[in-house]
């Protein structure tokens, strides 16, 4: 099977952990089971699974193997992936659909999303699921329970849940207690020794049970090992904190009673394009955060509307300075890019910014927004919606940093990760909120 890789188009020949996992499930193919793949990210796992259950496809008249992802687009950008895997391998089809890919022996693969409502849908009989980055779908347990009628009568059904860490709580709870097996204690000791070397960095465990599970560390990469700098390379290229390094890479379950509210993977997706000067053709909107004491920083987004996209084009973020300067700074950042609409947190000093800029006479609408724990709640959700729906693109900035490292506390309560600010966030909330997204 033809793959990307560092050095361009090459056979995916698997590594020694990957072909010992291919055998493990392809050699259990006539018995019911469920595996639990505990990873690290940009090990090729995905790549790994696409490659057993295509393999499965063609070597099974009639098999049926059903691919969920979070998101339809999510869903959408697997199945290409897997079409183009198989369109490189000279593999013949009957459909030119993603979403439903059928082989000529009468094999069909289908991608969709985790919605609970709509995953399982006229599907009458699956012989294998692949749950792609289940702990944070909105509801694992919902998903299961929607496409269990569709193997409860598959009598060697296989089930594969393939994801990295999300903590134990919230949506990655139920992953943790699949991973686990109940035995919490025993299973981060594992995990613990995995990270410091004392245990090996791929293993199989409960083979003999209905539930087996793969733990991979980044470690068993070979030229992963090899770096001497591994850590502070990915960390510096991709901008991820200390902490979501420690749950992404290293298979920490428990690094805080926080969850990262914006996954690595979703805040990749976004991260691009460029910073722009003002366009008197195109179409603005503003999202303003003040500093409300002296560790804040005072924030200005600009999102520029291309059909249903949103672009950032520009960030002003700035901690020392007065409330005049940065007043002066935000109003010729309006003047230049003439918003049709302005949004300003009005909580602390927010008021006093949006009654000033108000009697500035911009070329404006300007709007103050009160934070409560619930109208937050909202605001955070309409960007967690964007970023899935990808009808964003971010600069790679202070933004994807924040992003990263913005958390939802065991409280609930949402907020940056210690030693993190959240202004960033924030203010392109605001600015979405600004260009009223999801309202129509």
């Amino acid at each position: 099977m033809p793959i990307k890789s560092g050095s361009g188009i090459s056979n995916f020949n698997p590594l020694k952990w990957q072909q010992r996992t291919a055998d493990t499930v392809i050699g259990n193919k006539d018995q019911r089971k469920s595996y639990v793949f505990v990873k690290s990210r940009q090990v090729g796992a995905t790549t790994l699974v696409l490659s057993i259950v295509d393999y499965l496809c063609l070597t099974t008249p009639g098999f049926q193997a059903l691919f969920l992802h979070k998101t339809y687009n999510d869903a959408s950008l697997l199945g290409y992936r897997n079409r183009k895997f198989l369109t490189n391998a000279k593999v013949p089809m009957i459909s030119d659909s993603l979403s439903r890919q059928e082989f000529l022996n009468g094999s069909v693969a289908y991608f969709r999303s985790s919605d609970p409502e709509s995953c399982g849908r006229g599907l009458d009989s699956i012989d294998a699921v692949v749950y792609e980055e289940c702990a944070f779908y909105d509801s694992l347990e919902g998903t299961i329970g929607a496409i269990a009628p569709a193997q409860t009568w598959v009598d060697n059904a296989i089930s594969l849940f393939i994801s990295t860490p999300n903590g134990k709580r919230g949506n990655g709870a139920k992953y943790w207690q699949m991973a686990s097996g109940g035995d919490d204690a025993g299973t981060e000791r594992l995990l613990a020794g995995i990270r410091n070397s004392a245990e090996e960095p791929y293993q199989i465990l409960r083979a003999d049970t209905p539930s087996v599970l793969f733990l991979t560390h980044w470690r068993a990469v070979e030229r992963y090992r090899k770096e001497s700098d591994f850590k502070a390379r990915i960390m510096k290229e991709s901008g991820i904190s200390q902490d979501t390094f420690a749950q992404e890479f290293d298979l920490d379950f428990n690094v805080s009673e926080a969850e990262t509210v914006f996954s690595f993977e979703l805040v990749d997706k976004a991260t691009g394009g460029d910073w722009e000067n003002g366009d008197k053709s195109a179409v603005y909107y503003l999202g303003i955060d003040s500093a409300t004491s002296g560790a804040d920083f005072s924030v200005c987004v600009v999102l520029k509307k291309e059909g249903a996209k949103f672009l950032v084009v520009k960030l002003y973020r700035r901690q020392k300075g007065t409330s005049e300067q940065h007043l002066a700074a935000i109003a010729e950042i309006i003047r230049e890019y003439e918003p049709l609409n302005c949004t300003i947190e009005k909580n602390g000093s927010g008021q006093v910014w949006l009654e000033q800029l108000a009697g500035m006479g911009l070329p404006s609408s300007i709007e103050g927004f009160s934070t409560t724990r619930d109208s937050k709640e909202a605001l955070i959700s309409r960007l967690v919606i964007a970023l899935e729906r990808e009808d964003l693109l971010i600069p790679k900035s202070y933004i994807t940093q924040e992003l990263l490292a913005f958390q939802r506390k065991a409280d609930g309560k949402l907020e940056a990760a210690p030693k993190f600010h959240d202004d960033c966030v924030i203010g392109l909330a605001l600015a979405l909120f600004s260009a009223q997204y999801g309202k129509f």
